[in-house]
């Protein structure tokens, strides 16, 4: 393996490595917000939710760069 192989490899797995966990942070918040409003309010405002939760992935996607 070449220094410019292992140079792309690493940072294809840190690519897909931060992409995986954003992914799943941004999941994790959905779960634990739909919990949240279903017990505060109980559940009558699902257009809410789903405003809120497409926001809250755009603001996780926006506080770190992994390019």
């Amino acid at each position: 393996m070449t220094v410019h192989n292992f140079n792309w490899f690493l940072h294809a797995m840190l690519f897909y490595h931060c992409n995986f966990m954003l992914t799943k942070k941004a999941e994790s918040r959905k779960k634990k917000h739909r919990k949240t409003n279903k017990t505060t309010s109980g559940g009558d405002s699902n257009e809410n939710v789903s405003d809120s939760e497409s926001s809250n992935d755009e603001n996780i996607h926006s506080d770190m760069d992994c390019n």
